[in-house]
C-alpha cells in the first residue's frame, strides 16, 4: 500500500542523506516522499516499510530509498540511490509501451 507523506516521517538516515544532498546541490528539491507497506515474505507477520524520496535538480531525477522490516536484521542497512537524466525516462517511456501504458494511466488519473 502506497502513502504519500513528508520527509520528516521517514526514517532519520534517509532524512540525513537527503538534507546532506539538498545542501550539496543548491538547485535540488523534493518532489514527493512515498511509504510503500507490504509483506513480501512467508511469514506475513513481518511487514517490510520502503521509504522513497523523489528529486528533481533542474533535469536529473533522484530516488533515494530504504527499506525498514519489522525484523530488524533484514532492514536496509543503506540508502540506495538511483538517477536518470529526463531526457532518457523520455526515450523510455516513448520506446516502452509498458511505461506509455502507466504514464498515460497515471495522467487521466
Amino acid at each position: 500500500m502506497k502513502r504519500f507523506i513528508e520527509l520528516q516521517d521517514c526514517p532519520e538516515k534517509l532524512q540525513d542523506t537527503v538534507n546532506k544532498y539538498l545542501e550539496q546541490c543548491k538547485g535540488a528539491e523534493v518532489i514527493t516522499v512515498q511509504r510503500w507497506s507490504d509483506t513480501p515474505y512467508a511469514d506475513k507477520t513481518i511487514t517490510r516499510d520502503r521509504f522513497l524520496v523523489f528529486t528533481e535538480n533542474i533535469n536529473y531525477y533522484s530516488v533515494f530509498q530504504i527499506a525498514v522490516c519489522s525484523k530488524p536484521e533484514w532492514s536496509d542497512e543503506e540508502i540506495s540511490v538511483s538517477g536518470m537524466l529526463a531526457a532518457k525516462i523520455i526515450e523510455l517511456v516513448k520506446h516502452s509501451e509498458f511505461l506509455k501504458y502507466g504514464v498515460m494511466r497515471e495522467l487521466s488519473m
